[in-house]
């Protein structure tokens, strides 16, 4: 036993226990947000925004994808803000 060690490492739970692999794990877990964003009928903004979220939330564990991440969401945060400014 270490000293430090991560008793709940929720990647290894989530991913490898759960699903299985990452790119399963990843479609599942899109298919469970949009499932619950229809059911409960949320605006498309906040689809998006949930997705962003889940999104820079994966980036901590998959390297590859933090660069295009941040690259989506600034890109979807500006394209707001210039829509609230213009009214």
């Amino acid at each position: 036993m270490t000293v430090g060690a991560d008793y709940f490492d929720w990647y290894n739970v989530f991913v490898n226990v759960i699903v299985g692999s990452p790119t399963l794990f990843i479609f599942i877990a899109i298919a469970i947000i949009t499932f619950f964003a229809a059911k409960f009928r949320f605006p498309n903004q906040v689809i998006l925004m949930i997705l962003a979220v889940f999104s820079l939330i994966m980036s901590v564990f998959f390297r590859v994808m933090l660069p295009i991440t941040i690259l989506i969401i600034a890109g979807f945060f500006a394209w707001n803000i210039i829509k609230i400014l213009r009214g």
